[in-house]
């Protein structure tokens, strides 16, 4: 910085910094910062809010096991080759599920069929005739890919700096 003398009419001398200089500079530097920064930051976090990922997709030409789950279509029923919302034979009062429909019955077939004697111990059947794993139809596939977005675009995504469930205080 530049100093400047200035001789003052007791006739001493006296140092002292040019600050005016430097605080005209300092405005335009904060003004300049905000005319910039300020759409910076906003284009920044668009652009970090456009960079969610897709919704999961899925293909008629892909092999899926049973039960295998899509977030919003549901689980895939490998012998109805089509997503439901409930697990292939899960079971409560009204039953066991499958195909879209409760039957009276477990599926006898299903290697995965889990039931409860008395005793808690758990039994399972056999896995003749039974299709673990097939390609959905294309009617399938469509529906739920429309399924899957339809639910991604619902779901809220958290990002950008930092989270509300950190705690910054232990």
């Amino acid at each position: 910085m530049k100093r400047r003398r200035d001789i003052y009419a007791d006739g001493g001398r006296r140092e002292f910094e040019q600050v005016r200089a430097s605080r005209d500079v300092k405005i335009y530097l904060l003004v300049a910062a905000g005319a910039f920064g300020l759409p910076l930051i906003m284009t920044m976090a668009q652009c970090s809010a456009d960079d969610e990922p897709p919704a999961p997709q899925v293909a008629s030409s892909q092999i899926y096991a049973n039960n295998s789950f899509l977030p919003g279509a549901g689980y895939y029923h490998a012998p109805y080759h089509a997503w439901f919302p409930v697990p292939y034979n899960q079971h409560d009062a009204r039953g066991w599920y499958r195909g879209g429909q409760w039957r009276a019955q477990p599926d006898d077939q299903d290697p995965n069929q889990v039931s409860f004697g008395g005793s808690g111990s758990h039994t399972g059947a056999g896995s003749s005739g039974f299709t673990n794993s097939s390609r959905p139809t294309p009617e399938a596939v469509a529906q739920a890919n429309r399924a899957a977005s339809d639910y991604h675009a619902s779901t809220i995504h958290r990002g950008g700096f930092g989270g509300s469930s950190r705690s910054f205080f232990s």
